[in-house]
């Protein structure tokens, strides 16, 4: 390359800062929920058992229902997808059960949510070492140290 085609500094800073923006942002797909279904409600759960400085709990469970587009490139991962019935709009349905736990109190709580994905069924809450994994709920939380 000749001094005039070489690129200047600039613009080869200008070329690396919109290959590292264009790695950076994230790739959308998207699903909408369409429709949220409480099934049950407990008050206070875990036997009302009250933590210290939060107090009880309560417990909300449901099913959540959504659509996604499986004509959308993004959606191409999802496996067997283009073999989905589909609704009037085209799109794929789906649904998930959920579980909230909340203070009953909610002032008194941290004002944090912990998110769990679902997960074939098993709540990996209950692996955080203070409640038994499965079965029912203990009345008094274990006590295990985290090393």
């Amino acid at each position: 390359m000749n001094a005039r085609t070489r690129p200047t500094v600039s613009a080869m800073l200008l070329i690396v800062f919109a290959v590292v923006l264009a790695c950076a942002l994230p790739i959308r797909a998207d699903a909408r929920i369409t429709t949220v279904s409480i099934t049950t409600t407990e008050s206070p759960t875990f036997g009302g058992y009250a933590w210290p400085g939060v107090g009880t709990y309560d417990k909300i469970v449901g099913v959540a229902f959504g659509e996604i587009d499986p004509n959308d490139p993004k959606n191409a991962v999802i496996v067997d997808i283009a073999l989905a019935p589909r609704n009037a709009r085209g799109n794929v349905e789906y649904s998930f059960d959920f579980y909230i736990l909340k203070p009953t109190d909610l002032s008194k709580g941290a004002h944090k949510v912990m998110y769990e994905p679902p997960n074939r069924g098993r709540k990996t809450w209950a692996s955080l070492g203070r409640f038994p994994v499965g079965g029912a709920f203990r009345r008094t939380p274990r006590r295990r140290s985290f090393t």
